[in-house]
């Protein structure tokens, strides 16, 4: 459990919580994880739903929906547990650890929400969120790289733009800001020196998709 929170920089004041969380149902049906499972989902999705919504202020609805369900998919989380040591640290019977229980993706992934949940309980919102995104960071940011290359903005800008003049687009880093585990670049995009759009990304080449996205949503280039 210790190298559990050391990994998400976590400092407990409450350990019994995190015990209860580890705590497979097989091994004791009074206290174990459901609770602090149910809990947890909750807790996971609005920090998802926040971080979303705060680091792409240029996306639709339905885009950020597709990369919240990414990230709180049961695979995903399953593979939290695991980078997290979360399958050695967990308490089975002795019937279900001979059956594999902590290799399975629903024990974990309700393993890890339940260690949320205990952070969340223990020590609240805003520590739950940096432990929370240490873990789901490079999941969020490489599913937004698989669906603005799918969209692939700053191509169709380039496109317009030069059926216009042929004239690239330039992209300039405005600002990059927080802690290297989340670091947020904002970068503009600009065409024969006018203005046409910002945006903001865990990288420079996030940023700078965001950037053409929000360009061709305003048309400046007219």
């Amino acid at each position: 459990m210790d190298a559990i929170l050391d990994k998400l920089l976590i400092k407990p004041k409450k350990r019994a919580l995190y015990s209860e969380a580890l705590t497979h149902p097989s091994a004791n049906k009074q206290v174990n994880y459901e609770r602090l499972e149910f809990l947890g989902d909750a807790v996971i999705e609005l920090i998802t739903t926040q971080y979303l919504y705060k680091k792409f202020p240029d996306y639709p609805e339905g885009k950020m929906t597709k990369l919240r369900a990414r990230v709180v998919s049961r695979p995903s989380l399953a593979t939290f547990a695991r980078e997290l040591g979360i399958p050695d640290a967990m308490t089975f019977s002795s019937g279900e650890r001979s059956n594999r229980g902590m290799e399975k993706d629903t024990n974990l992934c309700n393993a890890f929400e339940a260690i949320m949940g205990a952070i969340y309980l223990d020590l609240g919102y805003e520590i739950a969120s940096e432990a929370f995104l240490l873990c789901a960071k490079r999941t969020l940011d490489a599913g937004y790289q698989e669906l603005t290359e799918s969209d692939n903005p700053k191509g169709k800008l380039q496109e317009i733009l030069q059926a216009i003049k042929p004239v690239a687009p330039s992209y300039e880093l405005i600002s990059s800001k927080g802690p290297d585990h989340e670091k947020t670049f904002v970068v503009k995009v600009s065409w024969l020196e006018k203005f046409l759009g910002e945006g903001c990304g865990g990288s420079k080449k996030l940023a700078e998709s965001a950037a053409a996205l929000n360009a061709l949503e305003l048309q400046n280039w007219n």
